[in-house]
């Protein structure tokens, strides 16, 4: 088995009303490894509803392939499955209050991946809190070494990304990363 786990950063912002959270784990062969960054781009500012969550998790895949292109990476595939388990796990974190790569249940996204019957051979995810804009969080995960090199990681060639608005976070946003099998 091939793990290959990116580095991640923690940093917690100290006095941060609301924070954008981000979290890397990537699993190539089995096992996750993550991190968790706060910042506050946004202040504590309400989130526009201008667009659907749809369509800034359709914005921040766009703007993913648009940073993949530059390095000369094939863009990513949306794929249903990997899209339904984003979403199911941006929703679940809402409603349990945290945000990190292993749930409360002791699943990582390859776990959760496995119990949707997606057959992979490598895995990853990004997670965010907070940002309201799909530029943000992509912004985000850019600057961060361990985020990055999951978006630019050529081996992956599909994706899930979904945003939740709600919970005591503002906006939840997760990304899946993978290839299949």
């Amino acid at each position: 088995m091939i793990r290959n786990t990116a580095s991640c950063v923690a940093i917690l912002a100290v006095g941060v009303a609301l924070s954008f959270g981000t979290g890397c784990g990537v699993s190539v062969g089995g096992g996750t490894a993550g991190g968790v960054i706060t910042i506050d781009p946004n202040g504590d500012s309400a989130c526009s509803d201008e667009y659907s969550t749809a369509e800034l998790a359709a914005q921040a895949v766009a703007l993913g392939n648009t940073e993949r292109a530059a390095v000369g990476v094939a863009a990513l595939a949306v794929d249903p499955v990997l899209q339904a388990v984003a979403q199911a796990y941006a929703e679940i974190q809402a409603a349990q209050g945290f945000i990190g790569h292993t749930d409360l249940n002791g699943d990582t996204v390859d776990g959760r991946l496995n119990n949707a019957g997606y057959a992979w051979t490598a895995v990853g995810e990004n997670l965010a809190y907070g940002p309201c804009t799909a530029e943000d969080v992509v912004q985000g995960w850019m600057n961060s070494e361990g985020h990055r090199t999951n978006l630019l990681r050529s081996v992956f060639t599909h994706t899930g990304l979904a945003v939740y608005r709600g919970g005591e976070h503002r906006m939840y946003w997760v990304q899946v990363f993978a290839t299949p099998q």
